[in-house]
């Protein structure tokens, strides 16, 4: 018996393990489906447009609202996640087609890591979350005070301040209420009055129908004060623009939720919402210009109809403001889908927050810097404009290849050059990797010029060894000793000629320092008399550190020197800038 009871039990288990793996639907959900693998969520809908790009774009806003409703997150979470989409979320197009009348249908899967929402609830939402709880707090004490006072004045028989005051509270709580709609989780309290958004709106509610009950009881009072003929028509059409605005402030209520999802209108149904809004705006624009004639007709000492007036205004302006900037979103949704807006986000949080690999890295030295041979420190322009792009990539696992290429642009300057020596220079590298790396290399010149023209182009045969660690991660240390072919010049310039040498070191310090260091010493022409070129020794080195903050750029500063002296002249000093210069790299 206790036997089969095991074998049960098992089996129960399996079955329950693998329905999680398998998709999970809900006849809550809107039209799609959503799975769970692993620790990934799916999410797969469909969409419709008048073009193919906009029906995908329906899809992933409607996958998208799958998940939300699927992982049940309210409203602001589902905003917040349109506004700043984690930059794990990949989205894959599973079907394409047009149909008979001309309209295109998409099929959209949608794949994001549960931890990438859990990021996404404890920072962003739990934020913004209590960031509405405490203005929703203070609308509350704004509306309690104003109920307060007005009570008082009713009580005191200043009817038109009381109407005000009753108004005030009305409007505070429903901003308040406003506030809260798109909030429904009850695990957040507010930092001011530790109350929930549940709390929060029973409050709210409460205090709403007390001062919009004073107020009709004071409005109703007004209407049974006599007046003459010319003010009861004031005061009828005063009624009419309040019942336009009472209807308009319906319409909002009514249209809210798809003024709130706007980013899942087609384009049709948003120039159709845009126009509605025109409309409307139109209408209360005539109404706010009515009211003024009516503030100008009707006497000032009949304080309770100016009072109505002044109410209807601000109540006018707030709905015109609320319309106004919904139909800017609108119309931004036309111009500029949320979805794409979405991933030109994520696409910049991407190349500002990935990991480099190297495969394009371009470093740039700023042309300023500050000479420490001065008395005192001052930035000055170095008039030195270099710059590197270069490309490395490995391959295998354990051990194999690494190939590296670079592009360099360098400027120095020698005492008898009227402009500096400008190259550009390329080099290529073939390692052999396990733990260490052993290769070969080459630079040439595409071009180098000076003084006045071109001079020979250099060739450098390189040899380079470094350390890997058995990762294909990159160098953790690399060096790289290079020759130049010489000249072949001078028989007293034989040993500089020969002589020539340059080391660069580098050493890569996890994901967050790069440190580095170099030297060479060369000779070098300048074309100041046709045929008949003048040498001079050249010794150019760095030493300089970086830090990667956020990780694609690298940040440093270098000591750099670059001196020269006339090669045929053995006592002549020298001469040439030293100085601390910063670059800045940026890394794919």
């Amino acid at each position: 018996m206790l036997k089969k009871f095991v074998i049960v039990s098992l089996a129960l288990l399996l079955a329950i393990a693998s329905a999680t793996a398998q998709t999970v639907k809900s006849n809550s959900l809107p039209a799609g489906s959503f799975s769970i693998e692993g620790s990934d969520y799916e999410a797969t809908a469909e969409g419709s447009g008048t073009t193919e790009a906009e029906a995908v774009n329906a899809a992933r806003m409607s996958a998208i609202h799958v998940l939300m409703q699927a992982l049940d997150k309210d409203r602001l979470f589902e905003e917040l996640f349109y506004k700043n989409p984690p930059v794990t979320m990949a989205f894959s197009t599973l079907e394409s087609s047009q149909a008979a009348n001309k309209s295109w249908n998409a099929k959209v899967q949608i794949r994001i890591d549960s931890e990438s929402i859990r990021i996404l609830y404890d920072t962003t939402y739990v934020a913004s979350v209590q960031n509405l709880l405490d203005q929703a707090e203070t609308h509350f004490d704004q509306a309690e005070t104003a109920a307060g006072d007005a009570r008082s004045a009713e009580a005191q028989t200043d009817l038109a301040r009381a109407l005000t005051l009753y108004w005030q509270a009305t409007d505070t709580c429903q901003a308040g209420l406003s506030l809260l709609e798109p909030i429904s989780d009850a695990s957040i309290f507010s930092s001011s009055g530790k109350r929930k958004a549940s709390d929060l709106r029973q409050v709210l509610e409460a205090t709403r129908v007390a001062a919009q009950t004073g107020y009709q009881r004071i409005q109703a009072a007004e209407a049974s004060l006599a007046r003459d003929e010319a003010i009861s028509s004031s005061m009828q059409l005063l009624q009419e623009i309040e019942e336009r605005s009472r209807s308009v402030e319906l319409w909002i209520d009514q249209t809210s939720p798809q003024l709130d999802r706007i980013e899942g209108e087609n384009k049709t149904a948003l120039e159709n919402l845009r126009s509605a809004l025109d409309l409307r705006l139109t209408g209360l624009k005539d109404d706010e210009s009515a009211l003024k004639r009516l503030a100008e007709a009707i006497p000032a000492a009949m304080t309770m109809e100016q009072a109505r007036i002044g109410i209807a205004r601000d109540t006018l302006r707030r709905q015109q403001k609320h319309l106004q900037n919904s139909r800017n979103a609108v119309n931004r949704e036309i111009r500029d889908p949320a979805i794409a807006r979405a991933k030109r986000a994520q696409l910049a949080k991407q190349i500002l927050t990935q990991k480099p690999k190297r495969y394009l890295s371009m470093r740039y030295y700023l042309p300023f810097g500050v000479d420490p041979r001065q008395d005192s420190f001052k930035i000055g322009a170095t008039g030195i404009h270099d710059l590197e792009i270069s490309s490395e990539v490995t391959i295998g696992a354990n051990r194999g290849l690494w190939v590296q290429t670079s592009l360099q642009h360098r400027e120095y300057a020698l005492p008898a050059a009227i402009d500096p020596v400008q190259t550009w220079q390329q080099q290529a590298y073939l390692g052999f990797w396990g733990k260490g790396m052993f290769g070969f290399g080459l630079g040439w010149d595409w071009s180098r010029a000076g003084g006045g023209g071109e001079v020979d182009k250099r060739l450098s045969p390189r040899i380079i060894f470094g350390g890997f660690g058995g990762s294909p991660a990159g160098p953790t240390w690399l060096t790289s000793v290079s020759w130049e072919l010489p000249y072949n010049t001078d028989p007293d310039l034989f040993v500089p000629d020969i002589l020539n040498i340059g080391v660069d070191t580098s050493i890569r310090v996890a994901a967050v320092a790069e440190l580095h260091a170099r030297a060479s010493i060369r000779l070098r022409e300048i074309p100041l008399v046709p045929g008949r070129p003048l040498y001079y020794n050249s010794f150019t080195y760095g030493v300089g550190a970086g830090f990667r903050l956020p990780a694609p750029f690298l940040w440093g500063v270098e000591f750099y020197g670059s001196l020269a002296k006339p090669a045929a002249e053995a006592q002549a000093a020298w001469s040439g800038p030293v100085l601390f210069r910063m670059f800045v790299e940026y890394s794919l």
